[in-house]
Order: structure tokens, then C-alpha cells, then sequence
């Protein structure tokens, strides 16, 4: 069984330099953002991050970072934003966002279960033929995609919301279901 990390600071933002972990990663910043500045974060297992405080953000942008399981997202207020650069792994996120999502990574990006966005959700697959898939998602804003290649296709299913679907250049087919 891989060890499981969790991290909580109390009234204290959490910011990861270089880290790998084994197992399964939970970091909660009850006051302040979670960032990174030192370098690559590499999970084996899921990974959770929350921010308790309201308008307190993620961000993970690394371009060599590696959240290989399921990623929970938890944020709160009008503006905590979260920003994931995945490198070459594929991302599968869910949870609950109370302001921008921006996702990017060089493998195919999926919901692994309900995605909540309050504001503009951006993804973006930066390499060739990469598929996006949110078929769990809600999202209240503006949604952008960008995928390349020749078989880039996304699905997107915004459930019961309207579906705003913004700017966006897809090279493979679009599936889009809107509420």
C-alpha cells in the first residue's frame, strides 16, 4: 500500500517546491493559496487540493508536473481560481471551483467526476491529437478549448447548465451537450 500525505496549514498558504510523493496527496490551506515555486510536483496516487479561505486560489503550472490519479479541486468565494499544468501526464479532475479553471497538459484531460466551475474553464491539450472529455461538467461561464493535431476531439456534456461555449479551436470533432 503506497503512504498517503496530507497537509493542512493553519492560517497559512502552502507553497510546494520540488516533491514527489508515492501515494495519495491531500494539501488544504485554511488561509491563503496553495502554490508552487520550487519546482515539479510528481503524485502517484489522487491528489486533493482545497483552499478553505473564500477568493484563495490554486496554482499548480509546473510544466513538468505529474499528477498521475484523480485530482479534487475545492475552492471557495467568487474568485478562487485554479490553474493545472499536468506536463505529459493525463489529467482527470473533479470537484468543486469557485472561479477560474485553467487546465493544461500534453496527454488527454477528462472529468473523473463532477466538475462544478463557477467562472470561464479553459483546457487545453498542448500536444497533437489529445482528447478533452467532460462529460460530468457544470459550468456556469464561458468555456474555451484547444486541442491540435488531426484527431484533437472533445466531448463535453455542461449537464443541466447552459452550455457557453467560448473561443475555441479544436482539430478532431466537438460533442456538445448543453442544458
Amino acid at each position: 500500500m503506497l503512504p498517503t500525505i496530507a497537509l493542512q496549514h493553519h492560517n497559512a498558504a502552502i507553497d510546494f517546491g520540488a516533491s514527489s510523493v508515492g501515494g495519495a496527496l491531500s494539501a488544504t490551506a485554511s488561509a491563503g493559496t496553495i502554490t508552487q515555486n520550487g519546482g515539479t510536483l510528481t503524485v502517484a496516487g489522487t491528489s486533493a487540493f482545497t483552499t478553505s479561505t473564500a477568493d484563495q486560489a490554486v496554482t499548480l503550472s509546473n510544466t513538468a508536473n505529474a499528477l498521475t490519479g484523480a485530482v479534487s479541486l475545492t475552492t471557495s468565494g467568487t474568485a478562487g481560481d485554479v490553474t493545472i499544468d499536468n506536463g505529459t501526464t493525463a489529467l482527470g479532475v473533479q470537484g468543486t471551483v469557485s472561479g477560474n479553471l485553467v487546465l493544461t497538459s500534453g496527454e488527454a484531460i477528462t472529468d473523473s467526476a463532477a466538475l462544478s466551475v463557477l467562472g470561464t474553464t479553459t483546457v487545453t491539450t498542448d500536444v497533437a491529437d489529445k482528447t478533452i472529455t467532460l462529460d460530468s461538467l457544470a459550468s456556469t461561464g464561458a468555456v474555451l478549448l484547444t486541442t491540435s493535431g488531426t484527431t484533437g476531439d472533445v466531448v463535453i456534456d455542461n449537464g443541466t447548465t447552459a452550455l457557453d461555449l467560448g473561443a475555441s479551436t479544436i482539430s478532431g470533432t466537438l460533442s456538445a451537450t448543453s442544458g
